[in-house]
């Protein structure tokens, strides 16, 4: 989700979104040994250009549609567990006993 943001802010070019490029690629800069190829296949350059925007854009499209496709199918799953509800339980929880007997 985070990622989702941070390319979403990215997005809208303007001297805002490519300093804060600059800030969040070199984050992946920090990491031993192959942060500096990262850094420059993130970018798509040595600088950040178009090439980064495109690759941003591409990005955040491709982790909205992974973060979709997951959270949608957990959802329908806890909507229709019935653990999720207290329907049927009370004799398993005694706390519950007397919520159960109320009138609807």
């Amino acid at each position: 989700m985070w990622t989702c943001q941070v390319m979403g802010y990215l997005l809208p070019w303007g001297q805002m979104s490519y300093w804060g490029a600059q800030v969040i690629i070199s984050l992946f800069g920090a990491i031993p040994v192959v942060g500096e190829d990262i850094v420059q296949w993130i970018r798509g350059d040595y600088l950040v250009s178009d090439a980064t925007i495109n690759r941003f854009f591409a990005l955040h499209a491709l982790t909205n549609a992974i973060v979709t496709i997951t959270a949608v199918p957990d959802t329908v799953r806890t909507a229709l567990d019935p653990v999720s509800s207290m329907e049927g339980r009370c004799n398993v929880i005694p706390a519950c006993v007397g919520a159960c007997n109320m009138p609807a």
